[in-house]
């Protein structure tokens, strides 16, 4: 006769005490915790009992992600097409079975392309009319550089004559969060989005090739973080909106015009390819005296161009640069008008991807004059024991009165086994044979080689 095991009958009965007690809780509570699954673990919920058959459609965020198969399969696989269409069944049949009448977050990151326009503009509109405070719709593969034809073009449906209907508008004035990745989509239609959404707080836009112009512009915009990334058909964008906290831009070929910011604390604009660092400056100089944090990536300074003397910086607290120099002259006075137009800066990073050589200077022409009170971390990425780059540090150091901490980063340049721990002492004894004065003199810097 089999002897019983009475701890596996007490460990039953106690699972199935823990399962009777978490049944028996009230919907509200069950459907609360389900909500922090994924949707598809929401939904395998169903199987566990009668009691939770139909609870997941009570949900109010949906989150739907690519099963790991697709994300596996090659992009150009046969198998990828039925995989996709059960993706897209999938997600049907979940959108017509939701219960709730309001839906506070819709997320789909998706492994789809022009075939499935018509699904996914449904579920657009299916969580707009179910007043979602988020939508965030983003394509796994981004589109084809140069083309449009074989990805997702977000359909003009959603035109005015639809956002202004009843039934539609009730809703869409909900929407808080707005991201649009790999997603084309037109200049107009993200408009129409920025018209008809009064409460839309959150606005990115990456990756669409269907942007050429872009209007961001209302004294009613409750907008506060705006990221356009990778639009590379881009030409123009107007930014307009009082209550506008940080602005991310990465693109090309651009011309960006920013007024009425007040509010403005964050900017960074990241030119993609080398372009003249005056030229974000021509429309904006006259909001930047709130900025807290400054980034310019990928820019040039032209010889004999500099930097607008209008512009102040009285609030900054970070600046990045990421410059290409055509007269190491120049770029060290624009350096020093930077300097001497943030008072309160804490933290300097620099990248210099070319430095030309400091031949015919005069030494009271290269001498940064300002001394700068507060600066306390300065970085260099991209650092090459060049003679030229030495003498643009000793520069800024001998400037920063206050400065606690020196960063070298080698990432990005050309010497050969940067993390090389050979590589770091001779980066050291560079410093030490060059700047020793400094060293000596400020023995609280701290010399940190990365």
């Amino acid at each position: 006769m089999e002897q019983t095991n009475f701890r596996d009958v007490k460990l039953k009965r106690d699972n199935n005490f823990l399962e009777d007690f978490i049944s028996g809780l009230p919907d509200e509570i069950l459907i609360s915790i389900i909500s922090l699954l994924t949707t598809k673990e929401a939904v395998l919920t169903s199987i566990l009992s009668t009691r939770w058959r139909f609870l997941w459609r009570y949900i109010s965020h949906l989150n739907f992600e690519c099963s790991g198969s697709i994300s596996r399969i090659d992009q150009f696989n046969i198998l990828l097409a039925a995989e996709r269409r059960n993706f897209v069944n999938w997600v049907n049949h979940v959108c017509t079975s939701i219960r709730v009448e309001k839906i506070k977050e819709f997320r789909v990151n998706l492994c789809l392309d022009h075939s499935s326009t018509s699904d996914v503009d449904k579920w657009v509109e299916f969580a707009l009319r179910k007043g979602t405070e988020s939508l965030d719709l983003t394509m796994l593969y981004p589109p084809v550089s140069g083309s449009v034809h074989n990805s997702y073009i977000m359909s003009d449906v959603f035109c005015p004559t639809l956002m202004n209907s009843p039934s539609f508008s009730s809703g869409i004035m909900n929407l808080k969060l707005l991201t649009l990745k790999n997603v084309n989509v037109s200049g107009e239609l993200v408009e129409h989005f920025l018209v008809h959404c009064p409460m839309l707080q959150d606005l990115t836009v990456d990756g669409s090739l269907l942007l050429r112009n872009l209007k961001v512009c209302g004294a009613s915009l409750q907008l506060k973080f705006l990221k356009i990334v990778s639009c590379y058909h881009l030409t123009n964008i107007e930014i307009s909106a009082p209550k506008l906290v940080s602005i991310q831009y990465k693109g090309c070929r651009y011309m960006l015009r920013i007024h009425n910011v007040p509010s403005l604390l964050d900017l960074m604009i990241d030119g993609q390819t080398f372009l003249c660092i005056t030229h974000p400056f021509i429309s904006v100089q006259h909001n930047f005296s709130q900025l807290q944090t400054l980034a310019l990536k990928r820019y040039s300074i032209e010889e004999n161009v500099e930097l607008p003397r209008s512009l102040q910086l009285a609030s900054l607290r970070e600046l990045t640069l990421t410059v290409k120099a055509y007269s190491s002259k120049n770029l060290l006075r624009n350096l020093s008008f930077l300097m001497e137009s943030s008072p309160l800066l804490k933290k300097f990073t620099l990248q210099i991807t070319s430095v030309p050589q400091f031949s015919l200077w005069k030494e009271e022409d290269t001498t940064i004059k300002h001394l700068h009170q507060n600066l306390e971390l300065m970085k260099i990425i991209g650092f090459s024991c060049i003679e030229e780059e030495i003498r643009i540090i000793w520069e800024l150091v001998e400037s920063a009165v206050a400065l606690e901490k020196l960063v070298i980063d080698p990432k990005y340049s050309d010497i050969v086994n940067w993390q090389s721990e050979g590589v770091k002492q001779a980066i050291r004894e560079t410093f030490t044979r060059h700047i020793p004065s400094i060293l000596e003199r400020s023995p609280r810097i701290d010399l940190v080689i990365l």
